[in-house]
């Protein structure tokens, strides 16, 4: 279920607050009771995301103007698994301040509404972070200065630019898998979409979308049975290691980092040619990079790879990152203690 932003915490909602969904062919009207989303005469529009296990809508509360995010899960089998599990972390992480969006808690719909066709009686419902806009927005539709001027990354050359951007983005990711792992969890579906911008925050990514996570501190590994990550930027063992489980998401991080560092990756289908073409390396990003400056890729993507490939910090751990063996791949605190991250160039320095 991709789009869901977050924030908020309990069901405290007064008894009736009414909600407007505003998307781009209409207002849906809601009631939110204590525990329940009274959605009776609702105009249902096009919603924010939609895909096979859920569909998510914006949304406005009327009284104090806070802007939310409403997930309405599909009504099939699967999606009912996905949603208990995002219920059920969203529970836990809510207890802390992290670099997760605030959740409100879940809504009922009461049996006498109208809901969208296919679609469950059951809502979850967060704080909308920012516009909404998520990192895969930032790296494929919104215009290139955008993301450096999120991270406050300025520098005189592009390819500098790139690269401090790119260390920014990483570091960011790798503390949210850190606070994320004290807690146990195990997300398993990191990628660009599921990274939402907060440019108010102190945190300006946040993950979202816990459908798919894994709560490794539970006896029985919690939502270890159910997952639905992308093959795009999953890790290449597909199933959490037993023992290096937190190494899984590492790699999701790894290939976001050459999405920011190179243009030539922005698109989804790009990073998933990228990553075919690593794997015929074994995995190996030094010896991709190698090729390409051997005249296995275009003129831009040359010169993207000369761009970095001196890097004599960037590039190591970035390959460490995407080790194919979980055991020789590096952890988000191994990464971070690299110094590839201690400097970036920030707007107040």
């Amino acid at each position: 279920m991709e789009g869901a932003f977050l924030s908020c915490a309990g069901n405290s909602l007064p008894t009736s607050r009414r909600l407007n969904v505003e998307r781009r062919r209409g207002v849906v009207c809601m009631v939110l009771g204590r525990s329940k989303v009274d959605l009776g005469n609702v105009h249902w529009t096009t919603p924010k995301g939609e895909g096979s296990y859920g569909a998510v809508f914006f949304g406005k509360d009327d009284n104090t103007g806070t802007e939310i995010v409403v997930k309405c899960p599909k009504d099939v089998p699967l999606a009912v698994n996905l949603l208990e599990t995002e219920k059920y972390v969203n529970n836990k992480l809510s207890a802390v301040d992290g670099r997760w969006a605030e959740y409100l808690g879940s809504f009922s719909v009461p049996y006498e509404a109208d809901v969208p066709r296919g679609t469950m009686r059951t809502c979850l419902v967060w704080r909308k972070e920012g516009d909404g806009s998520t990192l895969d927005d930032y790296l494929s539709k919104l215009p290139s200065f955008r993301l450096p001027q999120l991270c406050g990354v300025y520098e005189q050359t592009t390819s500098a630019l790139q690269r401090q951007t790119c260390k920014f983005v990483v570091k960011e990711l790798l503390y949210c898998l850190i606070e994320m792992q004290e807690h146990g969890i195990m997300h398993r579906d990191i990628k660009p979409a599921n990274i939402v911008a907060s440019p108010e925050s102190k945190h300006p990514f946040k993950v979202i979308d816990f459908g798919s996570s894994c709560d490794w501190h539970t006896p029985l590994k919690r939502g270890l049975s159910t997952a639905t990550c992308d093959p795009v930027y999953a890790a290449p063992e597909r199933r959490l290691n037993m023992f290096s489980p937190q190494k899984f998401d590492v790699f999701s991080v790894g290939l976001i980092g050459m999405q920011v560092l190179m243009p030539s990756l922005r698109e989804q289908w790009q990073v998933a040619d990228f990553k075919y073409r690593l794997e015929k390396y074994d995995y190996d990003l030094v010896r991709w990079c190698a090729g390409i400056l051997d005249g296995g890729g275009s003129c831009s993507m040359v010169q993207q790879v000369r761009d970095f490939y001196d890097d004599a910090e960037l590039l190591p751990v970035l390959a460490q990152m995407l080790r194919k063996d979980p055991s020789k791949r590096a952890s988000a605190e191994g990464a971070l203690a690299s110094g590839a991250f201690g400097h970036v160039a920030l707007a107040d320095e």
